[in-house]
């Protein structure tokens, strides 16, 4: 089943980053990476996690609204209260299984002023919310590979860690 295979790329996805949790030395974790504009790996992480506890709520509530999601200093300072998280959200995601419709807020700038942003609504769901999640964290994902070259040399990634599923199947089609 299609819902099946996208759930397993979300855990993989968040499986991969337990793991340079599990792998990196505390200071490295907080250090800010000078590649990445003085943002630190934890930072990364944050970000990453806490899109996904707002798809969590969302699907509890009715309403996802990814730009009130609540940034918790604790998640990027302590790798260990991160990889906590994370669990918790691979456990959110073996056990849902319905494609839940979610009134999904957007509150985009007009005129790149602040004061004059409008909210609007938008239906989605969780399978859709699902994917976008997992192509948000492959993006960061590749951010934390660059910035792991810098802070952390010591870590080794899986070869797709940070890449996405299309860059991947063009590879292997060129090399055929």
């Amino acid at each position: 089943m299609l819902h099946k295979k996208i759930i397993d790329v979300a855990k993989k996805t968040l499986i991969d980053i337990d793991d340079v949790l599990k792998k990196i030395k505390e200071p490295d974790y907080k250090r800010k990476v000078a590649v990445l504009n003085d943002a630190t790996i934890g930072q990364h992480i944050r970000h990453i996690l806490e899109f996904y506890k707002c798809l969590m709520e969302g699907i509890s509530t009715g309403i996802l609204n990814y730009d009130n999601r609540k940034r918790s200093t604790d998640i990027e300072e302590d790798q260990f209260f991160a990889s906590t998280v994370l669990q918790n959200i691979i456990y959110f995601l073996s056990n849902n299984k319905k494609n839940e419709v979610v009134s999904m807020e957007i509150n985009y700038m007009i005129n790149e002023h602040y004061e004059h942003s409008t909210k609007k609504t938008i239906f989605s769901n969780y399978y859709r919310e699902l994917v976008y999640n997992i192509d948000h964290t492959i993006h960061h994902m590749a951010m934390i590979r660059i910035g792991l070259k810098e802070v952390a040399p010591y870590i080794t990634l899986p070869d797709d860690f940070g890449i996405a599923s299309s860059t991947i199947q063009y590879q292997l089609k060129k090399n055929n």
